[in-house]
């Protein structure tokens, strides 16, 4: 088929069905129905001669030849959409759909008050949060994602950090316990059984690297010297802090979790807090843009709703104070 002949939608058929790998999930990215989707599939197949995606059960796999010529199309289509929507970005007029990936920790805390602030601002804008992985920089590089919020750690090429606030870790017990009746001190909490977070958001995952033993050892740390033998050791081991608070408050036990969780939440008038023994310098959190996004009014807008939406705590434009290269690690404990 001659190029210039060739349906140039075909090619977000294309990379609907790519990554989503499934043709019902393609149509409704795209708005379109079951038959629509299959018609196009054929079109782009006759077009390429190649069948391009094989169905099986559950999802659709691409050919090797779809590997191949995938990164080029993906790239023209992200190219296109700079071009057009480069020129300008009205946010009361604007349709545009951002993507966040994110923690749940960020999600708690940061998203509630930037869909308020969106909301005015851009009433027919669509935010989409999508999970933090180890692809969500790839993916942010090559225009999938718009913003990465988390933890500030290490330096990454083509990225650009901006802080958004600090964060520290507290303890917390339901504001009635028993055994803070005359104060809430680090000796009485230590008598209280805890509830330990398995995997901590932001105690466990960074922009590019890992670190699973730095909160274990912070709780080791502080639950050093508890009066008696049961409160040692974790009752109970729950996924998250939301987890954690629930148990805090209805079954009695501390937890260690983050300060905005444990202060912005409906919950936090029932809570009481006292912050760590162990020195340990709080965490920043920051949104992490590609560098090719400085030329983007809409990314820009969205930073800029971040900013606001977390008080402000840090001046526009403030950058990221990294700890070193990706991949190194150190002892501080960040959030989750």
């Amino acid at each position: 088929m001659h190029f210039r002949l060739f349906d140039l939608n075909l090619l977000r058929v294309f990379e609907a069905l790519y990554e989503d790998r499934n043709a019902t999930l393609a149509g409704r990215r795209l708005g379109l129905s079951p038959s629509a989707v299959s018609h196009a599939t054929a079109r782009l197949r006759e077009a390429v001669g190649d069948p391009l995606f094989i169905r099986v059960p559950g999802k659709m796999v691409p050919t090797q030849r779809a590997l191949e010529i995938a990164p080029s199309i993906l790239e023209i289509l992200r190219q296109l959409q700079d071009v057009l929507e480069s020129k300008s970005f009205v946010p009361a007029e604007s349709t545009r759909e951002f993507v966040i990936a994110t923690v749940p920790y960020v999600s708690l805390v940061v998203i509630p008050p930037l869909l308020r602030v969106l909301h005015r601002e851009a009433p027919h804008v669509r935010l989409r949060t999508v999970r933090l992985t180890d692809h969500s920089v790839r993916d942010l590089q090559n225009g999938e994602i718009d913003v990465i919020v988390t933890r500030v750690r290490g330096e990454h090429d083509g990225m650009e950090c901006h802080v958004l606030f600090e964060e520290s870790l507290v303890w917390v017990v339901r504001s009635d316990h028993p055994a803070i009746r005359e104060g809430m001190t680090h000796e009485r909490l230590r008598t209280i059984p805890f509830a330990r977070i398995l995997t901590p958001d932001l105690w466990s995952q960074q922009v590019g690297e890992r670190n699973r033993t730095a909160y274990a050892d912070l709780i080791e740390r502080e639950r050093q010297g508890c009066a008696n033998e049961p409160a040692c050791e974790p009752a109970v081991i729950v996924p998250d802090s939301l987890s954690a608070l629930v148990l805090v408050l209805e079954n009695g036990f501390a937890a260690l979790v983050p300060s905005r969780i444990a202060t912005r939440s409906h919950l936090g008038h029932q809570l009481r807090s006292i912050p760590i023994s162990t020195l340990n310098p709080p965490a920043q959190i920051g949104a992490h843009v590609a560098a090719r996004s400085k030329h983007d009014p809409g990314v820009e807008w969205l930073l800029a709703c971040l900013r606001e939406a977390t008080d402000g705590s840090v001046p526009s434009g403030g950058f990221c104070e990294t700890g070193g290269a990706a991949g190194s690690s150190d002892e501080i404990v960040s959030v989750g």
